[in-house]
């Protein structure tokens, strides 16, 4: 597992469920959820995965998730 995701995977993970209980929804209102991972290996799945269980437990939305070499800057 890469050093330091899991951290920052739980907190995006927390900070979905905030947003979906600010509009009035929960984690089983969710179908489906797109991750996008910059430096992306194998290695990050159970770390991410992990975080994913912490806010959807037995709900099992359908996940793609997308490693990209980078994250893209903005663009000139």
């Amino acid at each position: 597992m890469r050093t330091g995701l899991a951290a920052p995977a739980r907190q995006v993970f927390a900070n979905l469920g905030r947003a979906l209980a600010a509009a009035g929804a929960g984690p089983g209102h969710v179908a489906k959820i797109t991750i996008y991972v910059a430096g992306h290996r194998h290695e990050c799945l159970p770390a991410i995965d992990a975080a994913r269980a912490g806010l959807f437990a037995d709900h099992k939305p359908a996940v793609t998730v997308m490693g990209l070499r980078r994250w893209p800057g903005p663009s000139t």
